[in-house]
């Protein structure tokens, strides 16, 4: 025979609850009418037994003091608290749909759009709650709500795939979750726990960061990011950020996606984004590159590196740069090496070393090498451009590079090189207007790059530029003239680069040729 529930008929504030609707570890979920709204709720109602536990009562009632400051399309309201029959309980939106957990299952897997779409409405949750300014009941002003148990279960999708971002129970003002976490209590869900949240360390914005990672990870694979069974396994696993790449679980995946799903679960908080405005860029610059280049594209860099010194005249280049030091010093006894070159010799070593580790094809090292170049030397811009290329061209990684030269820019730096790999790197992000921009400040420019453009790599620039314009009009902005440009591009690509009989057999003026006709037709 079985027990009538006991809160089914039982009114709660101005709520009658109707049906059990969901059961958490701590508290019980039911659908409940508002009588005075005439409106579906949903009642949380804390479970006796924690009642009077000096962490979770407490923390129950705080979900309802945050939450309900929380309006945000994406996060489900909390309209009223209190007790009845000594329960306590939390008045919240009702929303026909079902959890991110449940949607998952049903579905199988989610085409790379609906992740995307459903990625950006989730950050959009989040960058409200950080962002969030309030008054604490003795009247001190924070800033930002840290949510710290981000997940599946904690993610409602509506049939019109809306996501509401719920269950703020383990939720801590900013000001306070910088603080290590105290009285041996970690709160939040393991597997989807940063590391330093698992650790029990200061945490910010970027720990939810990483744990809507592990959900978007699980999104793409079907299955957890970290899906160790022991507790010490799992908690190693996620503090050494050891997961197996998406692409091996799903070739499916575009590769700015891929970067930026690495960008969210990397182990070492610097690594990962600094707020939640820069996800929401990236997110969308990702959605622009799908509905354009589709999932896994591979886009050839357009840059040979063939062109980079070998070995050989590398090391011949740095006996000439000892020896030429050596001639200044042997003329004049007086000047020492460190006042004669302060940082500089020692860049100039550094870059040297990194061209060798290039040649050796350890591309990382390399890396590191060019960025140990310091700021204020003659040779920074050149290290900073170098590192910045070899992002681009061997590692793929879009964002580490543009973050290069952009800081580069900011810092003043107008460099023809500089701008030409931004604009590639634009045009790859599929941001088409900024790419033509660089693209055509390099061709424009009379200054002597950092590093050399020679005649293949020019060929590169205007030809990407004509795509530019071309995908611009395709993709972004009809206006007649955008067409006019686009056509007047290939047509300058075609009389530069194409005017030979052996040029124009070549795939890039047959293309070139091919989209001014198709293009030359729209004018018509």
């Amino acid at each position: 025979m079985s027990t009538k529930d006991p809160f089914i008929g039982k009114q709660a504030g101005k709520c009658v609850i109707e049906e059990l609707i969901g059961e958490g570890g701590t508290a019980y979920v039911y659908r409940a009418h508002n009588e005075a709204f005439k409106m579906d709720r949903v009642i949380k109602i804390l479970k006796r037994e924690f009642s009077a536990d000096e962490d979770y009562y407490p923390r129950f009632k705080q979900e309802a003091q945050l939450v309900a400051r929380l309006d945000h399309p994406n996060i489900l309201r909390v309209f009223d608290t209190g007790m009845f029959e000594n329960h306590i309980y939390i008045e919240m939106e009702y929303i026909k749909g079902v959890t991110l957990r449940e949607y998952m299952m049903r579905h199988g897997r989610l085409p790379e759009k609906t992740i995307l779409n459903m990625a950006l409405q989730i950050v959009g949750a989040l960058r409200f709650a950080h962002e969030l300014e309030l008054s604490t009941p003795e009247g001190v002003r924070v800033r930002g709500i840290l949510h710290r148990d981000i997940k599946p279960e904690n993610i409602m999708i509506t049939p019109n795939k809306e996501v509401k971002l719920m269950d703020f129970g383990a939720a801590e003002v900013l000001t306070v979750a910088a603080a290590a976490e105290s009285g041996g209590k970690i709160f939040g869900t393991l597997a989807y726990m940063s590391p330093e949240q698992i650790s029990g360390y200061k945490l910010d914005v970027r720990s939810d960061f990483f744990a809507l990672g592990t959900v978007i990870y699980e999104m793409f694979t079907g299955q957890k990011a970290f899906p160790a069974e022991g507790l010490h396994e799992l908690m190693e696993q996620v503090k050494t950020g050891k997961y197996q790449p998406v692409r091996k679980l799903r070739r499916s995946i575009s590769p700015l996606t891929e970067e930026l799903l690495d960008k969210l679960l990397s182990s070492r908080p610097s690594r990962r984004p600094n707020d939640a405005a820069e996800i929401e860029e990236d997110l969308k610059i990702c959605q622009q590159f799908y509905s354009i280049y589709g999932t896994g594209a591979r886009i050839k860099v357009p840059i040979s590196w063939r062109k980079y010194f070998s070995e050989i005249s590398l090391g011949m280049s740095f006996v000439a740069l000892v020896l030429s030091l050596f001639a200044i010093f042997g003329k004049n006894p007086n000047i020492s090496l460190l006042n004669y070159s302060g940082e500089s010799a020692e860049a100039q070593v550094m870059i040297h070393q990194a061209k060798l580790l290039e040649q050796k094809n350890k591309i990382s090292a390399a890396i590191e090498e060019y960025l140990k170049v310091p700021e204020g030397t003659k040779e920074y811009v050149e290290a900073q451009t170098h590192a910045a290329s070899l992002y681009y061209s061997r590692l793929k990684q879009l964002s580490k590079a543009r973050s290069i030269l952009e800081s580069l820019r900011t810092k003043g730096v107008n460099d023809p090189y500089v701008d030409a790999i931004l604009g590639l790197i634009y045009y790859q992000m599929a941001l088409y207007p900024e790419a033509r921009q660089r693209l055509d400040a390099s061709l424009e420019s009379n200054k002597t790059p950092v590093l050399e453009i020679d005649d293949q790599f020019k060929d590169d620039i205007q030809y990407f530029l004509s795509m530019a314009w071309d995908r611009e009009y395709r993709h972004i902005n009809k206006d007649p003239k955008v067409l006019e440009k686009a056509l007047k591009a290939w047509s300058y690509y075609l009389d530069v680069s194409c005017e030979s009989g052996k040029n124009l057999k070549s795939s890039r003026c047959q293309h070139a040729q091919k989209r001014k006709n198709a293009l030359a037709k729209s004018l018509l």
